[in-house]
């Protein structure tokens, strides 16, 4: 099957069931690390979307990829709040992804001339690992 319509496919799926799930899935009180942690991000994550350029805003008037966060945001947090098993998994993956990130950042760093150690900024990074 030809990528792009596959992709189309896929998309067409999933913004069908995050439809339903933004309205079935309730929001529940953040108490535990994991919760909290997952708020800030998608909080930080859905911030950023909004003061995109103007030409990122088009490609999101569909609100299919604002509604897609929220729905993961509220979902994750949902299963985390009501299921121990789910809490530790999802705690897990952010350790690992915070080691892996430490990982790219360091391998990224050695690579800098010496001389522009002195002024790295995080974004400088950021561009790098968003980059193709």
């Amino acid at each position: 099957m030809n990528p792009l319509l596959l992709r189309n496919q896929f998309k067409r799926f999933i913004n069908i069931i995050t439809a339903k799930f933004a309205l079935d899935v309730p929001e529940v009180e953040k108490s535990t690390r994991i919760s909290k942690l997952t708020e800030e991000i998608f909080t930080h994550l859905q911030r950023n979307l909004k003061v995109q350029s103007i030409k990122a805003t088009e490609a999101y008037k569909d609100k299919n990829f604002p509604r897609l966060l929220e729905t993961t945001r509220k979902m994750l947090i949902f299963m985390v709040e009501t299921d121990n098993h789910y809490e530790k998994w999802v705690g897990y993956f952010y350790i690992q992804t915070m080691l892996k990130m430490n990982r790219l950042y360091e391998q990224w760093e050695s690579n800098l001339p010496k001389q522009e150690l002195s002024c790295i900024r995080f974004s400088d990074f950021a561009v790098w690992f968003l980059k193709k």
